[in-house]
C-alpha cells in the first residue's frame, strides 16, 4: 500500500460521517453528502475512494487525492469523494459506500450509470461494495487493490470473497508494484457474476503510479466509465 501500512478486512468500526465532501462536478454548489433526493438518471455518477495514506491527513496525499477527484469531474462525471477516518474498517466503509449506490438505483439511476472507483485501500473497499450490491450492471474500478503474493494473508482473503463479485469491473496496475497486482485470479473464481478487463502499467513507479494524476491510468478508467450501458 502507499503508506505501507497493513490493512485487514475485519477488524474495529469506525463510524466514519461524511465530514470532507469534496464535490460534486460538475455541479459545483452541490455537496452530496448522500444521493440526491431527485438524482439526475442521465447522469454518470462517480465514488472516487482514496488510498490509506489520506487517511492519516499527509498535506501531499491530501493534495493528490482533491486532484484525482477533480480530474475525473472534469470528464464530466459527478463526483463523490470523501476523506476516511484513520483506520477505516474496509468492511463496514464498504456497507456505507454500497447502501449510497443502491440509494441512487432506488431514486431511478440506472445501476450503469453508477461507478466505484478505489485506489489501493479505496480499491479493497471497492471489491467489498460489488461482494455487498450483487449487481451485475454496476462498475467497478480498483487501482492496485488486488493483493499480490507479497501480501499473503490478504490475498488468501480476497480470492476467498471472490466467488460473490458481480459487476462490471476494471483492473489496472502497475508491473514495478512488488505487492498489489493482476485481479485476473479473482475475476475468474467469480465466473460468470463478472464481466472483467485489466491493463497492466509499465510506467516505473509501481503504486505510486495512481497516487497522482496520470493519464496512463485515468484516460483508460474514463473511457471504461463513459462506455457503461
Amino acid at each position: 500500500m502507499e503508506d505501507g501500512q497493513t490493512t485487514r478486512w475485519g477488524g474495529s468500526v469506525v463510524a466514519a460521517a461524511l465530514t470532507s465532501l469534496l464535490c460534486a462536478i460538475p455541479i459545483a454548489s452541490a455537496q452530496l453528502a448522500e444521493p440526491p433526493a431527485d438524482p439526475r438518471p442521465d447522469a454518470k455518477y462517480v465514488f472516487y475512494l482514496h488510498g490509506a495514506s489520506v487517511e492519516e491527513n499527509p498535506e501531499k496525499a491530501q493534495e493528490n487525492w482533491r486532484a484525482n477527484a477533480r480530474a475525473l469531474g472534469d470528464k464530466g462525471f459527478i463526483v463523490i469523494a470523501e476523506q476516511r477516518s484513520p483506520n477505516t474498517n474496509v468492511r463496514d466503509y464498504a456497507k456505507k459506500i454500497s447502501d449510497l449506490t443502491r440509494a441512487l438505483v432506488a431514486k431511478g439511476v440506472p445501476p450503469s450509470n453508477v461507478t466505484v472507483v478505489g485506489f489501493s485501500k479505496g480499491g479493497m473497499i471497492t471489491l467489498s461494495v460489488a461482494n455487498w450490491n450483487q449487481e451485475p450492471r454496476m462498475n467497478y474500478v480498483i487501482l492496485a487493490g488486488c493483493a499480490g503474493e507479497r501480501r499473503a494473508e490478504l490475498q488468501k482473503e480476497q480470492r476467498t470473497a471472490a466467488a460473490r463479485l458481480k459487476g462490471r469491473m476494471l483492473s489496472i496496475y502497475d508491473a514495478a508494484d512488488p505487492e498489489f497486482g493482476t485481479c485476473q485470479l479473482l475475476f475468474d473464481a467469480a465466473g460468470g457474476g463478472v464481466k472483467g478487463t485489466e491493463r497492466r502499467m509499465e510506467s516505473g513507479r509501481g503504486h505510486q503510479a495512481f497516487a497522482s494524476v496520470d493519464r496512463s491510468w485515468l484516460d483508460p478508467v474514463v473511457g471504461f466509465i463513459e462506455s457503461a450501458k
